[in-house]
């Protein structure tokens, strides 16, 4: 029985044709807010709205179904090195230590504690800024980051293409604004909305199937203006999936980042000023050079 597997990993309990977890793994309430119905097989947290089928929620998290035999698949496996990703190797950052690199992009001191930015004393990432990346505060992906100006990035062994990472998915889960790098996401983020770090310009299957998973009613394509016919290409494929979808146009030479740290306030009207593409819009990004 489902049920009784899913009380094997999760202190839980049973009430009225229900079981109740006390933490939900996604928003981290600790209060019994997330409800399974054995009768209906779905689950619902009545803290951040995270719903689903029972099936879906075993296989994240690499439990049997035993109601229908259903095991392990090859695609959840991909996620046991990040579900074990122990960052306890890594000290807080000392914002003290780097003011010129962290203010060159628009982190101050509460960003470090905000977004748990870490530092590497040791091991294979030495000397490294680490930016833990979570999904509904669940940890699911790190970077690792030179602590120069223009420093280089390293990733962590994952299939990148199987994780959406977002910061701010419990307050709002309508909108989500899609960036191409880590530090775009947070300077979006830190201007009150919802944003995706794609870890890079191109959007997988499984990254909209994570989409549509949460649960968000619009996706906002928000890349670099040097790359806006990737943005537009993300556009229609977000647009074929099914998926309400709007596209921020910047300047031919900015970043979300590095618009934010020059005029905090434009980039909030760029971001505001999201659109649907028009045909004119179209002719103009195709006749660009």
């Amino acid at each position: 029985m489902w049920g009784d597997a899913l009380q094997a990993h999760f202190e839980s309990r049973k009430q009225n044709g229900q079981i109740i977890l006390k933490v939900c793994p996604y928003c981290q309430n600790a209060n019994w807010n997330i409800e399974f119905s054995i009768e209906k097989e779905v689950f619902h947290c009545w803290i951040c709205n995270f719903s689903g089928a029972v099936k879906s929620f075993f296989k994240e998290y690499g439990i049997s179904y035993e109601n229908e035999g259903w095991k392990l698949s090859s695609v959840a496996e991909k996620f046991v090195e990040i579900d074990n990703l122990d960052l306890s190797e890594f000290s807080s950052l000392n914002y003290s230590d780097f003011p010129k690199v962290l203010s060159a992009k628009g982190i101050n001191a509460e960003d470090v504690k905000r977004y748990n930015l870490l530092y590497a004393k040791f091991g294979k990432f030495k000397e490294k800024l680490i930016i833990p990346l979570y999904e509904c505060k669940k940890l699911v992906y790190a970077l690792a980051r030179d602590l120069t100006i223009k420093g280089r990035y390293y990733n962590f062994k994952v299939e990148k293409k199987d994780i959406l990472p977002y910061y701010m998915g419990v307050e709002n889960k309508f909108e989500i604004y899609l960036c191409e790098g880590v530090l775009d996401a947070i300077s979006v983020n830190k201007l009150g909305f919802t944003s995706g770090v794609l870890l890079g310009n191109h959007l997988a299957k499984n990254q909209i199937e994570r989409i549509k998973k949460f649960g968000f009613d619009v996706a906002i394509v928000c890349l670099d203006g040097d790359i806006k016919r990737k943005a537009v290409q993300m556009y229609d494929l977000l647009g074929k999936e099914g998926i309400k979808t709007k596209i921020v146009l910047l300047d031919d030479k900015e970043d979300p980042n590095d618009l934010y740290v020059r005029d905090k306030a434009l980039l909030k009207r760029y971001l505001l000023d999201a659109k649907k593409l028009t045909l004119e819009d179209r002719v103009k990004i195709e006749m660009a050079k």
